[in-house]
């Protein structure tokens, strides 16, 4: 008998699915929290300076994770294109020109 079978997986999965996600959840309050207390131990006069890096990295970011996300898909492109297949032949021969001997 497989775990499979006893229904393991079914039930099991999505609990280690949620619980992933916590720990996701716990880390990124934890990176809050360390940032926080950097910021508090910051001197008052380099605040300001701080502020500005910490802006322009954030937009920085998130401006590359925007341009990840607009990739468009390739599917379709071609269909209904024609095909010379002279094209093909002309670069085989430019290519492989030992086997056309």
């Amino acid at each position: 008998m497989t775990y499979e079978d006893k229904g393991f997986v079914s039930t099991l999965l999505p609990l280690f699915i949620s619980l992933k996600g916590m720990e996701e959840e716990a880390m990124a309050s934890t990176y809050k929290e360390k940032l926080i207390k950097e910021i508090e131990e910051t001197p008052q006069e380099i605040i300001p300076k701080l502020y500005e890096r910490v802006h322009h990295l954030r937009d920085e970011l998130m401006q590359k994770a925007k341009m990840s996300r607009k990739r468009g898909s390739l599917k379709g492109i071609w269909r209904g294109s024609q095909i010379d297949e002279t094209l093909f032949s002309d670069a085989e021969k430019t290519l492989f020109p030992y086997e056309s001997k």
